[in-house]
């Protein structure tokens, strides 16, 4: 799982070992160049100095502060809402892990969401087919061609330009947003225990803060199934009980999606493939709760066939025949 802290000093040493990498900057637009740790400092003390129309963060692990990757805003014009796109990843290890989604989303969602910018572009390098695929997959639209705009490797090479604007991140048209997710299941009670916590963010009051949980984790561990959506980082989780065998009826005990991914489909297919696992022990019926005040909730689980069984005082009790 990763995360974005905005760039540190500390975080030099690593970036300096990148910049004088030959094979990774012939990768990026920027001319290779021997560059000093002094050269990095005063580039850092020149950000501090510019925050205003920059932003650098640091791409790092849940786990870990050590800088992975580094992506940027750059040439920030509040009066047009617009900003220059840049990412660097280092270590060739690192590449394949989902690094690039999560920092390229996360990035774009700051910058629209919390700057209120309008329109992000950037360019990469024609024969860099790993950096297009990534931009179109997170729905950059290519915009044209620079002929000849840089000097790489002992020749003069095009560069592709590529803008995204925040009416498409946001899922105007076409959803270019949208991961490429897949459903896993967790047997582990420490990864199961990492999805509840990152994907609180789905409930009102959070379920790790409960007084509860401590006995809920463990339940879910010794008795449930437990499967999630992951793309770079879990988007959702169905916690559930097939192990009612006289009564044939399955309990879904949890199911979250994080709010920037819902409307996406991500729930149904949870609900999907926990039916498809419920029906293979044995189970006919599946049972939830719902409080009455979460109408979104009570919407979902009606399209998805769930009706309701039993009303109580703060809660309804659904049923789905699987």
């Amino acid at each position: 799982m990763f995360h974005l802290r905005e760039l540190e000093r500390k975080d030099l040493p690593a970036i300096n070992k990148w910049r004088n990498d030959p094979e990774l900057i012939a990768l990026l637009g920027a001319p290779f160049r021997y560059i000093n740790l002094d050269v990095g400092i005063k580039w850092y003390e020149s950000y501090m100095g510019n925050r205003g129309n920059t932003v650098r963060c640091a791409i790092i692990e849940d786990d870990s502060d050590y800088i992975l990757g580094l992506v940027s805003l750059v040439s920030i014009n509040y009066m047009n809402q617009s900003a220059e796109f840049h990412i660097m990843i280092g270590d060739t290890q690192n590449q394949g892990r989902g690094l690039g989604t999560f920092a390229v989303n996360s990035m774009l969602n700051h910058a629209f969401n919390n700057m209120n910018l309008q329109r992000i572009e950037l360019s990469v390098l024609e024969d860099n087919t790993r950096a297009k695929r990534l931009y179109e997959k997170c729905g950059f639209v290519y915009e044209g061609k620079k002929r000849k705009a840089k000097y790489k490797n002992g020749q003069f090479v095009d560069m592709l330009m590529y803008s995204i604007l925040k009416s498409e991140f946001l899922g105007g048209g076409k959803t270019p947003n949208l991961p490429t997710w897949t459903l896993l299941q967790a047997t582990e009670s420490s990864e199961i225990d990492a999805t509840i916590r990152f994907c609180d963010g789905a409930f009102i009051a959070p379920v790790a803060q409960r007084a509860i949980y401590p006995n809920l984790m463990e339940k879910i561990h010794q008795k449930g199934k437990f499967i999630f959506a992951y793309d770079s980082n879990p988007l959702g989780y169905c916690a559930f009980y097939a192990n009612d065998t006289e009564r044939r009826t399955a309990y879904i005990s949890l199911i979250a999606v994080l709010p920037e991914y819902q409307k996406m489909h991500i729930g149904t297919e949870l609900l999907k493939k926990s039916f498809e696992m419920m029906r293979t022990y044995g189970m006919e019926h599946c049972m939830l709760e719902v409080r009455k005040n979460n109408k979104n909730a009570i919407q979902f689980y009606k399209k998805n066939q769930f009706v309701v069984e039993e009303e109580r005082l703060e809660s309804y009790l659904m049923r789905c025949e699987l």
